[in-house]
C-alpha cells in the first residue's frame, strides 16, 4: 500500500488523526509514527510544504524534516498568536 499512488493522503489523515484524538485507550506507538512520518517525507521529496501545527499549536509537524515536535507553537487559530 505504501506505494500506491495517493498513499501519503491515506497515511496523512492517519496522523493527523492519532494526534488530535483526546481520548485514546492506548498511547501513540511513536514506532508506527516514524514510519508514517518516513513515508511522508519521501513523498514531499521535490516538493517544500511548509511545516503546521495541530490542536492549536500543541503539535508543530513537518513533513520534509519527517518530524513532530510538542509544546506551544505560534497558531493563526489562537488569539495573541497572529500578532507575534
Amino acid at each position: 500500500m505504501d506505494r500506491q499512488p495517493g498513499a501519503e493522503r491515506l497515511y496523512g489523515r492517519f496522523l493527523h488523526q492519532s494526534l488530535v484524538e483526546e481520548r485514546r485507550k492506548y498511547g501513540l506507538d511513536m514506532n508506527v509514527m516514524a514510519r508514517v512520518l518516513a513515508l511522508l517525507s519521501e513523498a514531499t521529496k521535490g516538493t517544500d510544504p511548509a511545516p503546521y501545527v495541530l490542536k492549536h499549536g500543541e503539535v508543530r509537524v513537518d513533513r520534509v524534516l519527517g518530524g513532530m515536535w510538542w509544546g506551544q507553537h505560534d497558531c493563526p487559530d489562537r488569539p495573541g498568536d497572529a500578532d507575534l
